[in-house]
């Protein structure tokens, strides 16, 4: 199975395109299309629908199944808590407790998905993840209209946390977290781990864009031309000593930018410290506002706490997240939206694909795809039957001529028929002739077989004669093959004797 995941940016369209090995998967290719960041909104609603043609292109196979993901600045993240463990309990139950968290909005307006964290206490933590429905359905038209259908529509957090969760079932609670900044293009958002599961989101309106605005503004370029120059020599210095004018000044119009991300993240860290009872133990920086020279620390001195960059993901050490050329920095969203797939029913993704957006799946094909290895196992074993089958029948046929040649070989040689001459009334009349022969010769037989009435005489003679007086007068005698019937008369005294010795006649 290959999933492709599919992150569209505001500056590019991110694919990754991953197979599934066993327990492993291998990446196949990336894709970056890029987006110009002046275009208006139809017209790069119109450059992505272009992108996303030419990737599906790539991609025909019945066995590609492609994986979007919302921006997580159109996702809201809340926390909850559930006195049971089931997911379906907490499902039904969410609308309620949504209803009292989002009071400004209609939850009928809103598709939500959860990702259980962990319990404790006898309750079980869950995040819950919301987006509106025109969100989705913008997506989704721009989707179905390549002939593509979506197999699960993620948001960005539970993706990216795909690279860096390790799950485990575990029931303690520790007061310290990790805390992972992705700094984005347009926004930055705050991923906190907790014995590494995911356990909070929070998104910041603010990315890489307003640093490139400042380099725009300041030395008048365009902002293609400011991209390109703070993706390639963006830096902040920690002192100035050593360095130019120019240097300087460059530094100072990124920490302008950056103050504001700054702010907001001591905010951050205060509410984890104050409302959770979390402290902070370390940031992990990635993304592609992360590589900026000199950032971490920025950060660490402003914030008093160790920041340092995300060199390799743990379920993906190859991918290098600090070199920059080969973009892999820029395809983390793409590769864990692709992972998204991977994920069993104990902690399914989260997919907004509900409701009337459910994917409409063809029963015919859900059989097939459910059931393919035991109907290709079926198929093949019915082809093999009927090819031994077949190859039986042909040789018992083959067989069965070969007897009947050597029949009428030996039928015209005992009947010593010329073949030129063979006909039906021949062969009948042979046949009526061996059938004659052989009724005369089993006749002749019986007859051999047959007693005479003299020698049955002579054995009758033999017994009667053994006494010398029987005292009997033969009234009637009768011989008929092997029977022998006697009327006459005999002193009583001699009957058992006399009965005795015609049955010793008879046994021989």
């Amino acid at each position: 199975m290959i999933y492709v995941g599919v992150d569209i940016g505001s500056c590019a369209v991110k694919a990754v395109a991953i197979k599934k090995a066993n327990k492993a998967f291998t990446v196949l290719q990336t894709h970056i299309f890029p987006i110009k960041e002046d275009n208006r909104e139809e017209q790069k609603r119109l450059l992505i629908v272009g992108h996303l043609k030419s990737l599906a292109n790539l991609y025909r196979s019945p066995e590609a199944k492609y994986i979007f993901c919302l921006s997580q600045n159109v996702v809201s993240t809340e926390t909850l808590s559930f006195p049971f463990k089931e997911r379906y309990k907490i499902l039904k139950s969410l609308p309620y407790q949504l209803e009292e968290k989002l009071s400004l909005f209609d939850n009928k307006n809103l598709i939500s998905d959860i990702k259980i964290t962990n319990f404790v206490k006898g309750k079980q933590q869950v995040l819950v993840f919301s987006a509106f429905k025109d969100s989705i359905s913008d997506l989704i038209k721009d989707i179905n209209s390549i002939g593509i259908t979506p197999h699960i529509l993620t948001c960005e957090a539970s993706a990216v946390a795909n690279l860096f969760e390790i799950t485990k079932d575990t029931q303690d609670q520790r007061e310290d977290c990790d805390l992972y900044l992705k700094i984005g293009h347009t926004h930055t958002m705050a991923l906190v781990f907790i014995q590494n599961r995911l356990r909070n989101v929070y998104s910041f309106g603010w990315g890489a864009a307003s640093c490139i605005r400042k380099i725009a503004i300041k030395y008048e370029v365009p902002f293609q031309k400011a991209m390109q120059q703070f993706r390639e020599k963006a830096f902040v210095l920690t002192q100035t000593k050593g360095y130019t004018g120019s240097q300087i000044a460059f530094s100072k119009s990124l920490q302008q930018a950056f103050d504001n991300l700054i702010d907001k993240l001591r905010l951050l860290l205060l509410q984890l410290e104050g409302e959770k009872v979390y402290k902070c133990k370390k940031i992990f920086l990635f993304g592609g506002g992360a590589q900026v020279r000199n950032l971490q620390t920025l950060l660490s001195t402003q914030l008093n706490v160790p920041v340092s960059r995300v060199e390799h993901p743990p379920h993906f050490p190859q991918w290098n997240l600090r070199n920059n050329d080969k973009q892999q920095n820029n395809l983390v969203t793409a590769l864990g939206t692709a992972m998204e797939g991977l994920k069993k029913t104990r902690d399914p993704a989260i997919n907004f694909l509900k409701e009337e957006f459910a994917v409409k799946v063809n029963p015919f094909s859900f059989f097939v795809h459910q059931w393919k290895h035991p109907l290709v196992l079926g198929i093949s074993t019915f082809i093999i039957l009927l090819g031994y089958s077949v190859l039986r029948s042909h040789q018992s046929e083959k067989l069965s001529d070969k007897t009947h040649r050597l029949f009428r070989t030996k039928s015209i040689q005992i009947a010593k028929i010329n073949p030129k001459e063979l006909d039906i009334q021949k062969v009948q009349s042979f046949l009526l002739s061996r059938k004659k022969i052989t009724k005369q010769a089993e006749l002749e037989k019986k007859i051999s077989l047959m007693p005479s009435a003299l020698d049955t005489m002579k054995k009758l003679s033999m017994a009667i004669n053994k006494k010398q007086s029987w005292n009997l007068e033969i009234q009637e005698l009768n011989i008929i093959d092997n029977k022998i019937e006697i009327r006459g008369e005999i002193v009583s005294s001699y009957l058992n004797l006399l009965e005795k010795n015609l049955t010793d006649l008879a046994h021989t």
